[in-house]
């Protein structure tokens, strides 16, 4: 008769553990199992993702709405292109042929 001791060992890869019902062995060095993630009281395999702390406009703005933003980022008024804090946002500006600043915004697809 097999010890249980032994019994574990020989199916403690993850396919067999998976056919046999005994997936919940922990692994690694730090005992967490990654296979039920989703039972963990504090999760750390999920990013993250990025809420940005200020209201962004899309398109083109000028005037106070576009010294509003400047000053929200710490941002100063400079033809080129840069970006928004940490998000993925991007503000282009120029100045037109009128002397009158504007600018572009364009928003990342997930925010």
């Amino acid at each position: 008769m097999v010890s249980f001791k032994e019994y574990l060992l020989e199916y403690k890869t993850k396919q067999n553990a998976m056919i046999s019902g005994i997936a919940g062995i922990k692994d690694g060095i730090n005992g967490k199992s990654f296979d039920r993630a989703h039972l963990r009281k504090h999760t750390n395999t999920i990013a993250k993702g990025y809420k940005s702390r200020h209201n962004i406009p899309n398109g083109v703005i000028s005037g106070a709405s576009l010294s509003k933003l400047l000053s929200d980022y710490k941002l100063i008024f400079e033809p080129g292109v840069k970006h928004l804090g940490n998000s993925k946002s991007t503000i282009e500006m120029y100045i037109d042929s009128e002397g009158v600043k504007y600018a572009r915004v364009r928003k990342a697809p997930n925010e």
